[in-house]
């Protein structure tokens, strides 16, 4: 059974100058293996979140990348959104327990994708445990 890791590190876009802190964590991901969750930091407000990215590592899914896109850019766009604990909370209670249909163990039991994405989340928003 593989750790899920939190890999952490300074990024710079240095087209537009701009430096943001960043933290990636990898996460296992039932049979599409790892899946990296990328959290970059308002540089204005570095206790704030600007936007998620995320990548899977499938290269059998041929819509796995447009997918993880595309849900990057709904999260980044609600939790810049957050006003309160109960919000935070429920952004991350629609990604937990999914279940995919080919879990493997991992230490953190994650179920699914979208799971793995909800406990990287709900670490980041210090958000404790949800109820299903």
């Amino acid at each position: 059974m593989e750790k899920d890791k939190q890999i952490c590190e300074d990024k710079s876009d240095n087209n537009i100058g701009v430096t943001s802190r960043s933290k990636t964590y990898r996460k296992r991901a039932g049979a599409c293996g790892h899946i990296y969750v990328t959290i970059t930091f308002r540089e204005d407000k570095p206790d704030r979140i600007d936007y998620i990215k995320i990548q899977g590592c499938n290269k059998q899914n041929d819509c796995l990348g447009s997918f993880t896109e595309s849900i990057a850019d709904l999260l980044s766009f609600a939790i810049r959104r957050i006003r309160n604990k109960h919000e935070a909370e429920a952004i991350i209670k629609s990604l937990k327990h999914h279940r995919c249909n080919r879990i493997v163990p991992s230490e953190s039991h994650t179920t699914s994708c979208s799971d793995a994405i909800a406990q990287v989340l709900q670490e980041e928003l210090k958000v404790d445990e949800v109820s299903e």
